[in-house]
């Protein structure tokens, strides 16, 4: 009878009844407040500062707005109910908060763990269609590694990496020695490999030193690559970004293997010692023929190192898992090679709201990490960074806020020499502080590795090129007048093309080498420039019209005095 009059009494389920709104309201104050602070811990205090000093302080200020007003709102709805439980006016809660509070958190929650997920993705990838679908040989490739606390030394070690459609059981071998002769070759087994992409590392390699080397069992040819030099020797590489290659014709059509001819030729037998490589391989990482294409027009350079940094596209489809299978090099990394260390930037593991920016940052470790970098002893080598994404630039993207806001002022204290980027397609170059008695800061846009020119610039309201090539001596003058622009812009063109970086001493020589300006192209294939594609130009006209070579026509040179 006791416990029956126990459940009867009405004061009893008034209790009961008030305390599940009161939990209620507690574990959604709770939950925002729990998405907050894993939302701040993903992103880096660091990086919300940076987000607070820029033109897009209004993320973060309004989702720290949102979420104290809905840690708040529940917090206040609990302590109603709490302390008005057991009284008839408790239903006399403002209806509207009863509603509004808990879908507010469940929104809010929904879009912070969505938040957290995209940050993740990011820096995971997905799973990789290459080594399923890709029918193709490929390489083999020299690349520099293997990393060491993402740190490689080309001139101790290398990593030599190739594609075999066909597929083995057994792990590939690798002949290798400073004698062309196999018989007098070590022999190294693969670091890694899943039967197609086989991998090998070689380390305790001598400086300045050419090496031959044979793949067992993939065929007979002798392949060989030089180490970097050791101290203080002359090093020169090329440059180029935005290749963006695909088998499909039309807007995809690139011209990366015919710009590869004209800069072998322009070389020499002397060549570059290295290539760089901006991003945007591919139109997208999914693209299967896009990714033949780049690497069958790589093996034009195979005999040299190729570094990579991830563009945007290389992310489109398949959140950058072919990439990372045929790469196989961290996303953020620094190599020496001689008398210069390049940091190379992953630019999408920030909170970025897309990738092809403009609110892109990148992320808070990654951030920490190229701080260290910089600030480690340098040896009197000379700094240079690779990204995709453009911090100056007067093309279709221009510059970007954020990156200035997060490492103009960094590069400027630890003296960066040259900054190489591409993603906006035309070149583009920025001198910082050309008066400093170390010669400043060169910044680069090299999107002119044969990818669709952004012609479209040159027709829009804002930010408008006059026309293909401009600078300080122009007949218009400057196109743009923000203070990077006015203060440092040095010369920009339409055109396809690549950079020779030529380090001698403690002098920098950096030369834009043109293949195929924007008005000779429209002239060639008798195009308007309001609607104009690309089309393939075969050997007659190449030969035809002198593209079967590049001319210098642009030098910045920049000298270390101290």
């Amino acid at each position: 009878m006791a416990r029956f009059s126990l459940m009867r009494d009405p004061d009893i389920h008034r209790g009961r009844g008030s305390a599940i709104p009161v939990l209620a309201y507690l574990s959604l104050a709770i939950a925002a407040a729990v998405f907050l602070l894993a939302s701040v811990l993903v992103t880096g205090t660091d990086i919300i500062r940076i987000y607070l000093r820029s033109p897009y302080r209004h993320y973060p200020v309004l989702a720290f707005c949102a979420s104290g007003t809905i840690i708040i709102l529940n917090l206040i709805l609990a302590v109603f109910r709490a302390v008005n439980g057991s009284e008839k006016r408790a239903c006399r809660a403002p209806g509207w908060a009863l509603v509004i509070a808990p879908l507010l958190t469940v929104a809010y929650c929904s879009a912070a763990a969505l938040y957290i997920r995209t940050s993740y993705l990011r820096v995971s990838g997905g799973p990789a269609s290459a080594p399923s679908r890709f029918w193709a040989g490929a390489g083999p490739f020299v690349q520099f590694g293997p990393f060491l606390g993402r740190r490689a030394d080309a001139a101790t070690g290398a990593a030599i990496w190739y594609f075999d459609p066909f597929g083995s059981d057994q792990p590939a071998l690798l002949l290798y020695g400073t004698n062309p002769e196999p018989g007098r070759m070590f022999h190294v087994k693969e670091a890694s490999g899943d039967g197609r992409r086989h991998q090998f590392h070689l380390t305790g390699l001598s400086p300045g030193t050419r090496y031959y080397y044979r793949i067992a069992g993939h065929d007979d040819a002798i392949r060989s690559f030089r180490t970097a030099p050791s101290g203080a020797q002359p090093v020169r590489f090329l440059c180029m970004g935005d290749t963006g290659n695909t088998r499909r014709g039309g807007y995809g059509h690139s011209y990366y293997r015919d710009i590869l001819r004209a800069a072998s030729s322009w070389y020499g037998d002397r060549g570059p010692d290295f290539t760089l490589h901006a991003g945007d391989l591919v139109r997208t990482g999914a693209d299967l023929d896009g990714w033949h294409q780049f690497l069958s027009s790589t093996e034009l350079i195979s005999g040299r190192p190729l570094l990579v940094a991830p563009g945007n596209h290389e992310f489109l489809k398949d959140r950058g898992a072919n990439f990372r299978y045929f790469f196989g090099q961290p996303d953020y990394f620094s190599v020496d090679y001689g008398d210069a260390r390049i940091l190379c930037i992953y630019a999408f593991d920030g909170p970025g709201k897309t990738l092809d920016g403009p609110v892109l940052s990148t992320g808070a470790d990654q951030y920490r990490w190229v701080k260290n970098e910089l600030a480690r002893e340098r040896e009197g080598k000379w700094l240079i960074i690779l990204l995709h994404i453009p911090i100056l630039s007067t093309g279709d993207y221009g510059s970007n806020d954020l990156l200035i806001e997060q490492y103009f002022e960094l590069f400027r204290e630890q003296r960066v020499d040259l900054v190489i980027a591409g993603h906006d397609h035309d070149f583009d170059s920025f001198h910082v502080d050309r008066g400093a008695p170390w010669g400043g800061t060169i910044y680069l846009v090299t999107g002119t590795g044969g990818s669709h020119l952004d012609s479209y610039i040159m027709n829009r309201p804002n930010r408008r090129w006059l026309g293909w090539r401009h600078d300080r001596t122009s007949t218009a003058g400057l196109y743009q007048h923000d203070a990077f622009t006015r203060q440092y812009h040095e010369y920009g063109e339409l055109s396809w093309g690549f950079t020779d970086v030529d380090i001698r001493g403690d002098t920098m020589t950096v030369t834009y080498c043109r293949w195929l300006d924007f008005n000779r192209f429209l002239s060639i294939t008798g195009q308007d420039a309001r609607s104009w594609d690309m089309v393939y130009l075969d050997e007659e006209t190449i030969k035809k019209y002198g593209l079967d070579g590049a001319i210098a026509v642009r030098t910045i040179r920049k000298s270390r005095k101290n």
